[in-house]
């Protein structure tokens, strides 16, 4: 064989081995990307409406990546026996009336006089009512103190354990002007404090598909004394040993169509049932970051940016509250 052959031989070689070489670092430098499955939200508002963003860039301060949450299995959370730890605890007497409930299983009742307790076995939920609304005096409580009392106050009913439990963000409410219901407020003109009850470690409120309020919180009254609470019981909950990148300002604008109407306030039709032409336009002016609770069985939880804005409708010349879930995580 010449010189000039074997030169050749060992061109090709070099240069067919520096190919397989560059190709294989590639791919380990960039894996295929693998995204999490985005929670099943299923838009009931069938009709065409125009979306917009109205939020403040400059307020748009998230993190760039966030985990999934992972959890245990979340069945036998809520049992008879438990149920009735907690009504003794809040000062309700004798035997539970029992409801079985299609959706939320068995459900533990109970009255004493205008306060009422409800416990769902299934979802673990609690809900506590200390009856009609009245205002109180306004005591002018701290921040710090409101959040104490609401800490002291699941602790103390053996809800949680204070080991496994932290207070979230204060919410403020005022009254609905001819309504028994609440809508939020200034700080100045509040009447109740809600404040937010998370696991421990957890910054973030977990929210459902089927109500945009947090799936567990506690409303104070002005004067400090508790007016009513919603707590669903949390397994012990980990975060995913992987974090993703969450869309960016950018990429929430560019996909505001995908985003789901998932509640219209003051409208009481279902939104499946309101009429395709109604709503014209909805503008968003508030963006937060939640985990979605989409079931009893599931064992992850995804991140979702919560949209809420105001509505226009075609049949009136009032603005309505609107709430639009969109999963966080990038695709890109």
């Amino acid at each position: 064989m010449s010189k000039k052959r074997i030169f050749i031989t060992i061109f090709v070689f070099i240069s067919i081995a520096s190919i397989f070489y560059i190709f294989i670092v590639t791919r380990k430098e960039n894996p295929s990307k693998v995204f999490p499955k985005e929670p099943s939200l299923e838009q009931k508002y069938k009709g065409r409406y125009n979306i917009s963003l109205s939020f403040d860039r400059s307020l748009f301060k998230f993190p760039n990546k966030l985990p999934l949450l992972v959890v245990d299995s979340s069945q036998g959370l809520l049992t008879e026996v438990f149920a009735k730890k907690i009504a003794l605890n809040l000062g309700f007497s004798g035997e539970p009336t029992i409801i079985d409930d299609v959706f939320d299983g068995n459900t533990y009742f109970w009255r004493n006089g205008e306060s009422t307790l409800f416990a769902y076995e299934k979802t673990g939920k609690i809900r506590y009512s200390s009856g009609k609304f009245i205002q109180s005096i306004n005591k002018q409580l701290s921040e710090d103190s409101v959040l104490s009392t609401a800490q002291k106050y699941v602790s103390d009913n053996e809800i949680f354990e204070s080991s496994s439990f932290q207070t979230g963000k204060i919410k403020y409410l005022g009254q609905i002007p001819n309504s028994e219901g609440f809508q939020e407020a200034k700080k100045e003109t509040a009447v109740l404090f809600q404040v937010g009850i998370l696991p421990k470690n957890i910054d973030y409120e977990f929210i459902s598909t089927s109500s945009v309020e947090p799936t567990s919180y506690v409303q104070i009254n002005r004067d400090g004394s508790i007016y009513s609470f919603q707590i669903t019981l949390f397994p012990p909950i980990i975060k995913g040993t992987s974090e993703h990148f969450l869309k960016n300002y950018d990429e929430i604008l560019s996909s505001l169509n995908k985003a789901v109407l998932i509640e219209m306030r003051e409208e009481t039709q279902l939104l499946s049932d309101v009429s395709n032409t109604l709503i014209e336009d909805i503008t968003i002016n508030k963006i937060e970051i939640a985990y979605l609770i989409e079931s009893t069985e599931q064992t992850e939880y995804y991140p979702i940016y919560k949209l809420s804005g105001e509505a226009t409708l075609s049949n009136s010349q009032g603005k309505y509250e609107a709430t639009l879930y969109l999963p966080a995580i990038s695709t890109k």
